[in-house]
């Protein structure tokens, strides 16, 4: 097939999806052998490639066992390498096996398949891909996203009004940085706005809005601009918009920190509340995480409920308010802590 266009509409789809097949080709010794496949064309408007070998086409016809296709293709800057089998391939369904998938962006996920995620940093999954009904499944998968490892399963299910993600993942060292495009928009970079703790840079609301989630996540080391976590674990649910983090554990390098909160995106200015627990956590470790050194010395114990509201992270600690208690024993506070 040479120089011709498919057109596909549906009523959930904006705008049709449109592919332009310069080269396809099909051969086949007999029937009975595998057929090589080769295409050229685009994809949306990305440059498509594919090559690889599938099942007969006799055993299109057949349930005996899976129809098998291990295909390697790329559109635009999304790469692809599968190998898995089909039980009803004139249907499209059942589908199972490996899969290799690696990109500049998870947002090449939102251009190619419309799965809404934002743009990070180059990334690169194997594992298990599995089909069922209007739910596709990566299992037992690892890899990595920027400076990020990542194994574990994640669920992405499409028959409700938002697509839903649920995932239970764990990471041995996270960036927070590789991550950041989930929560953040372009903006106003922390250096340009006087050096802030906390970013600037704005939440990007509809990021919220557009799918649902269920995510349990655990990381053995957790690095950020102005800080290190060990051990974290977290819940995360979000709903139409309301994201639930409950609850939050993790620790520094003496103590540990336990929470929940809650992130309200249904608003042009999120509210967001929280309840923070501290145990033993060492005062001079903590200060030293924000580039302070003293003399200071002790362990705190604490408890604070916090609200807040704000379109950036900024925002929500400047407007924080709240109640709690800080206890500190057995140590010392230096004056120039004090000023």
């Amino acid at each position: 097939i040479d120089d011709s266009k498919l057109t596909y509409r549906a009523p959930n789809l904006q705008d049709p999806i449109q592919t332009q097949i310069e080269t396809l080709s099909l051969k086949a010794p007999n029937p009975r052998g595998t057929v090589d496949v080769t295409a050229t064309g685009t994809y949306k408007q990305r440059k498509l490639t594919l090559a690889g070998t599938v099942g007969s086409f006799e055993s299109l016809h057949s349930t005996a066992a899976p129809y098998p296709v291990k295909l390697k293709g790329q559109v635009g800057d999304l790469q692809a390498v599968v190998d898995a089998g089909i039980r009803q391939p004139l249907e499209f369904q059942g589908i199972g096996g490996g899969i290799s998938l690696g990109g500049k962006s998870l947002s090449e996920l939102y251009d190619v398949l419309g799965i809404p995620l934002p743009k990070t940093g180059p990334f690169q999954f194997q594992g298990q891909v599995q089909e069922q009904g209007e739910d596709w499944a990566l299992k037992d998968f690892r890899g990595r996203l920027g400076q990020s490892d990542l194994a574990g399963t994640i669920t992405i299910r499409t028959a409700g009004a938002r697509p839903k993600i649920e995932a239970d993942v764990t990471s041995e060292a996270m960036h927070l940085a590789d991550f950041s495009g989930f929560w953040a928009s372009k903006g106003t970079p922390p250096a340009a706005a006087g050096g802030h703790i906390f970013s600037t840079q704005p939440f990007s609301l509809p990021k919220l809005n557009r799918m649902d989630a269920a995510i349990k996540f655990r990381g053995r080391a957790i690095e950020g601009d102005a800080i290190k976590l060990q051990d974290l674990a977290l819940t995360l649910g979000l709903d139409n918009g309301l994201l639930r983090l409950k609850p939050i554990e993790f620790g520094l390098e003496k103590g540990r920190i336990d929470a929940d909160a809650t992130l309200d995106g249904r608003q042009a200015a999120p509210q967001m509340a929280g309840h923070v627990r501290i145990n033993g956590l060492d005062l001079n470790a903590l200060l030293t995480q924000f580039g302070i050194r003293t003399k200071s010395t002790g362990s705190l114990r604490g408890d604070m409920t916090l609200s807040m509201q704000g379109r950036s992270p900024h925002e929500l600690a400047a407007s924080a308010a709240g109640k709690g208690l800080v206890v500190m024993g057995g140590g010392s506070i230096s004056d120039l802590l004090l000023q």
